[in-house]
């Protein structure tokens, strides 16, 4: 359900715009009681799990329901046992999420709808943030003879007594700690087993406690400290996962491992046994473990979510393949079985592991594990873009498109994620990469408008974003808050949707008059505080852009001077044509002065400071990117920059992103497939399976940032990218760039529809291409634009 409001932007009183969708102050999720457990005062960092539970009775004709819910931090909701939904998505308290939740179909009879709640503070996860505590269900729209299930004191409530968290992993000596938040030890003793079904006996449970009779309020106060807008992404996906191996197993349970494993036979464990075996994924993956275990009276089950192995002396990570003789650790949980009947134990939260350690330990009772089973759980990104190629390079192409994908579904949930094993923290930097690939291999812009929201959300009182949001800790990345600038520049040109574009343009204008207000007499920036992050290179502190004490950084004055040219072209493009020259002109002193000051004539090249005296990739990046370096010697600069053993290297997959963008932008596209040859060396010999944070020694071996080859397949090979000022793809830049291959052929969604391209590799060097496009294009080497529709032509390379 959905409701346009309109506010007044005031900036200009003339536009109206388009709020984000909004419930109307008649919608039942405003006017249905909140409840929580009575026993509970409201614990900002405290550790509260909650079951509600109400029964009710269908009759004789089957009906369909559909329910809002919402909880306080999150919820798990159930419908005769099975898991119906979760959430809802991470945010902050002034957009709290509500979800619209169509439950199957009920036969007539006893039905239960019931939900564990969690709020858990500060072990949550550094992403996780919440109101107090509350549960709301609502339904969408009450029918004759639709069961009432709005939350109140019907319903019933237990608090968990039988989880605790596990605030550090310890596993082979070391104790580690993850802000992707606790583990969880369970106690099956205390859990009150058959809860989630009908008939059980809840007598003893307590009538839940409203908190608050309903979120509209005719003053304006935000009951409960939030607001709640309708979920603005679609539910995550989940799907099974097999195993594809065992390893670490005594030879007398190896076999029975196997058949349980596969689903066919229970795993008997003796008494008084210590037992340890790993399951391989095959892959990392993000899954929620089950365990089905009966007996066990006394035992304890450890399960240990591993990324990579890791060598004994060094503690680094070497062939993610091999496990024999490395060291496993990783995110902790522990299981106490309850000594009786078949009992299912899941984690409240999804871990992410290629291994899972599963360590036993039995009493004087054996212990059975009945079954297994691990679900993938991720945002459902289904790509749409195809890349077909044919030639020497075919099966490398291939391999890292694969890999991209799966790293891209592990870094996109409710937020997009850095990493998922250890923060899982939505960065702008990252996040700019990430919408990219959303928006040309899946034409898919939900996931990015959401964080494009909650960076707008993260205003500081300086006028910068912090460095990640939704956050439980305070940072501040200057350069981060550039780079949401360049998110909306990016939605700009992929998207288009300028009433979306208009509801944050006054954040983008507070970060830029941030930097304006430390723009020297010079023309340079001053000293920019905080952490100006660029790439985490040995020899910059923190991997902070070099600075003077004075400032004079030409890699920030650069990266600000193109955010006043994205900012020039959001304001065009958004009405605001009055704000265009203010960029402009700013962005042109900027960059004179950074030329003028920076530029080292012996070298050809742009120093990292007015003081001339160190060099690095990163500054011709910027430089180029920015208009800083003439035509006819950026591309010189770019190259020598690259091949210069004392001029500073990119260290992260990440800036070798914008070392791609610079590359084409000085028409050295053949280059961007010879950095391809970085990713290729990772997987050699490493068993990564999906793409790490840095080149050498990485700490996450899977980062969102590293995606660049999926989306230069598409951009550079089949050369299809917007045009210059394009807004919503409305025209695109074809400059297909096939390198040893012979020929390339796929698609790329846009919202104007699908570009097709087939392209062959001649005999005299130059290429083929068909092309079936939705919208005009641009062939630079023709310097002609075709007409939407079909075309083969010939250009050169």
């Amino acid at each position: 359900m959905k409701k346009i409001d309109t506010c007044l932007f005031l900036t200009s009183a003339k536009d109206l715009l388009v709020r984000p969708s909004t419930f109307p102050n008649d919608h039942p999720a405003l006017n249905t009681p909140l409840v929580w457990h009575p026993g509970f005062e409201p614990l900002t960092n405290g550790y509260r799990i909650v079951y509600f539970r109400r029964e009710f009775d269908v009759s004789t004709r089957a009906c369909r329901c559909a329910v809002w819910v919402s909880a306080a931090q999150r919820f798990i909701l159930y419908l005769d046992g099975k898991v119906v939904a979760r959430g809802p998505s991470r945010s902050d308290s002034s957009r709290w999420y509500c979800r619209e939740v169509v439950l199957p179909e009920l036969g007539s009879g006893p039905h239960v709808l019931a939900a564990t709640v969690f709020h858990i503070g500060r072990f949550a996860g550094k992403g996780q943030l919440g109101p107090e505590p509350f549960f709301l269900v609502a339904n969408r729209k009450r029918e004759i003879d639709e069961p009432d299930f709005q939350t109140g004191d019907q319903w019933r409530c237990m608090a968990d007594a039988s989880r605790r968290p596990i605030a550090k992993h310890d596993f082979g000596g070391r104790s580690v700690h993850y802000a992707v938040g606790a583990g969880e030890h369970i106690d099956g003793e205390k859990y009150p087993w058959g809860w989630r079904a009908a008939g059980f006996d809840d007598s003893s449970w307590d009538p839940a406690k409203i908190v608050c009779r309903s979120l509209f309020n005719t003053w304006g106060n935000m009951r409960n400290g939030m607001e709640l807008l309708p979920e603005p992404i679609p539910p995550m996906e989940e799907r099974p996962i097999t195993v594809k191996r065992i390893t670490g197993a005594e030879p007398r349970l190896r076999h029975g491992i196997e058949g349980w494993v596969a689903g066919e036979t229970p795993l008997r464990i003796p008494p008084s046994t210590d037992t340890t075996f790993v399951l391989d994924a095959g892959e990392l993956t993000n899954a929620y473990p089950r365990l089905w275990v009966s007996e066990g009276k006394g035992a304890s089950i450890r399960l240990v979510s591993v990324e990579a192995p890791r060598r004994k002396d060094d503690f680094q990570k070497a062939d993610r393949d091999r496990v024999e003789g490395m060291e496993l650790y990783g995110h902790c949980d522990c299981l106490l079985p309850e000594g009786g009947a078949v009992r299912e134990y899941e984690t409240i939260w999804f871990r992410s592991f290629r291994y899972l350690v599963i360590k036993v330990s039995t009493a004087e009772q054996p212990l059975v594990l009945e079954k297994f089973e691990a679900s993938f759980t991720g945002y459902p990104l289904h790509p749409k873009a195809e890349f077909v190629t044919r030639g020497v390079k075919s099966g490398s192409y291939r391999l890292m498109e694969e890999v991209g994908l799966r790293t891209q579904r592990l870094c996109s949930h409710e937020t997009f994620f850095d990493c998922p094993h250890y923060e899982q923290a939505q960065f702008p930097g990252d996040a700019r990469i990430q919408a990219l690939f959303h928006y040309v291999v899946a034409d898919d812009d939900r996931l990015a408008r959401k964080a494009i929201a909650d960076f707008a959300a993260a205003r500081t009182a300086s006028g910068l974003t912090l460095s990640h949001f939704p956050a439980t800790s305070l940072q501040v990345i200057p350069t981060w808050s550039l780079h949401f600038v360049g998110m909306l520049y990016d939605f700009l040109r992929y998207r288009g949707d300028t009433d979306f574009l208009r509801l944050h343009l006054n954040r983008a204008r507070e970060v830029l008059e941030w930097f304006e207000r430390r723009v020297r007499r010079d023309g340079m920036l001053g000293p920019i505080e905080y952490a100006p992050f660029t790439d985490w290179v040995d020899g910059w502190k923190s991997g902070n852009a070099p600075q003077e004490s004075a400032g004079g950084s030409a890699i920030l004055t650069f990266l600000f001077a193109q955010a006043c040219r994205w900012m020039s072209a959001l304001e065009g493009a958004c009405g605001y044509s009055g704000l265009v020259s203010r960029w402009n002109s700013l962005a042109d002193s900027l960059v004179r002065a950074a030329a003028a000051r920076c530029y080292h004539e012996k070298r050809g090249m742009v120093a990292d400071t007015s003081e001339k005296n160190t060099f690095s990739v990163h500054a011709q990046v910027e430089a180029v990117l920015a208009g800083g370096l003439p035509d006819r010697s950026a591309g010189d600069a770019l190259r020598r920059a690259l091949q210069t053993p004392d001029v500073t290297q990119p260290a992260t997959l990440y800036y070798f992103f914008h070392v791609t963008q610079a590359l084409k932008r000085v028409g050295l596209r053949e280059e961007v497939l010879s950095l391809f040859e970085t990713w290729e060396k990772l997987l050699e010999g490493s068993g990564l399976t999906t793409w790490p944070e840095r080149i050498l020694t990485p700490r996450s071996d899977c980062h969102g940032w590293a995606v660049t080859p999926s989306i230069e397949f598409l951009q550079t090979v089949l050369g299809v990218e917007p045009a210059d000022q394009a807004i919503g793809f409305d025209r695109i830049r074809l400059q297909p760039e096939l390198g040893e291959l012979d020929s390339a052929s796929g698609s790329v969604p846009t919202p104007r529809g699908t570009v097709r391209v087939h392209i062959n590799k001649k005999t005299n060097g130059n290429y083929t291409v068909e092309l079936n496009t939705p919208v005009a294009a641009y062939i630079p080497s023709l310097r002609r634009t075709l007409e939407p529709g079909d075309h083969v032509i010939e250009i050169l390379p």
